[in-house]
């Protein structure tokens, strides 16, 4: 369904989940929405909370849409609406006063109909007295009271919070329609389609040349049949850790690299086209031969780690160079 005036519809296969959770009305109290895309993340959260706020939403198969005519609509699209809280990051961070001022607003009572909806867009950036504070609220929820919350992954996110959360996720764009919408070099834009998992965003940052040039830099030293010197490798991890968007393209890097060996590994003539990398092939291929599934598993472990370690600010310079340690020393030939 097709909402009137611009407001925000709820699409894809949360679409229909939602849809079926409102018509039977099983709703939670929190939601946690995640996946790849802030841009998706956050479109998805608010068109819910325009649903849920919304007097006569629509509630078909294809998915809920806020009607975008009645008055709670109109004050939402303008983002006046008494019943509806957003918190964001001040910064880099969510801090204790502001969910002090979030609880504080939650002591009343709704002021327009039966709902009201809270919105914490990144919700993996609280510290960790927020996350403890926002928590507590979590638990013992006030009536008629709506949370949803974005991050990129659950575990990105204080696992006692994601614990009282229905987990919603973004669908992510295939590469290969990604890649259809970027510029320059078709290979080049589907290597970085799949390297950001649809994510058109991401997509375009791996083609900027100071990520590509990374990516080449990084790929040439960790494809090498012996580390380099220390002290190459501590420049290595410098210029990875310059900033934290860079540091999160090459952590994707290095995932996409695991990808390309196992599946090298596991025979059944892969082509190049195949791989995440097939501007680097050969060099995937010969890495392939001489690294163990095992250790890649491990390494693969440490990514996972490493990931919400970064979301949860980690110092970049401690990520890049533990990046590198663990690679070798997961078992270099």
């Amino acid at each position: 369904m097709t909402p009137a005036d611009g407001t925000t519809a709820v699409t894809g296969p949360a679409a229909r989940l939602l849809s079926r959770i409102l018509r039977r009305d099983l709703l939670a109290h929190a939601y946690l929405v995640t996946g790849p895309g802030e841009d998706r993340r956050e479109a998805l959260a608010a068109g819910f909370a325009g649903v849920l706020l919304c007097r006569s939403p629509g509630l078909d198969e294809a998915g809920p849409a806020p009607c975008g005519t009645c008055p709670a609509c109109g004050k939402f699209r303008r983002r006046t609406h008494p019943d509806f809280l957003e918190v964001r990051p001040d910064g880099a961070m969510i801090r204790i006063d502001q969910v002090r001022a979030l609880c504080a607003a939650l002591a009343f009572a709704p002021l327009e109909g039966e709902r009201r909806v809270c919105l914490v867009h990144g919700a993996h950036r609280m510290n960790p007295e927020a996350a403890n504070a926002f928590l507590k609220t979590l638990e013992e929820p006030p009536a008629g009271t709506f949370f949803l919350l974005t991050a990129p992954t659950a575990r990105s996110v204080l696992s006692t919070i994601a614990s009282r959360c229905q987990p919603v996720r973004t669908r992510a764009a295939r590469p290969a329609e990604t890649a259809a919408g970027l510029p320059g070099e078709p290979g080049a834009a589907l290597a970085a389609a799949v390297l950001a998992d649809g994510d058109p965003e991401r997509a375009a940052a791996y083609l900027a040349p100071p990520v590509a040039e990374m990516r080449r830099r990084l790929l040439d030293a960790v494809s090498a049949e012996a580390p380099a010197d220390p002290a190459r490798l501590l420049e290595l991890a410098a210029g990875l850790a310059e900033d934290r968007e860079q540091l999160a393209a090459a952590l994707g890097v290095m995932r996409a690299l695991v990808r390309d060996l196992l599946l090298v590994q596991g025979g059944g003539g892969v082509s190049d086209l195949e791989l995440a990398n097939p501007d680097f092939a050969a060099a995937v291929r010969s890495v392939a031969a001489r690294r163990d599934a095992a250790d890649l598993a491990a390494f693969s472990a440490w990514l996972d780690r490493a990931e919400v370690w970064l979301e949860r600010n980690v110092a970049p310079d401690f990520l890049a160079e533990g990046m590198l340690l663990a690679w070798w020393g997961a078992g270099a030939a």
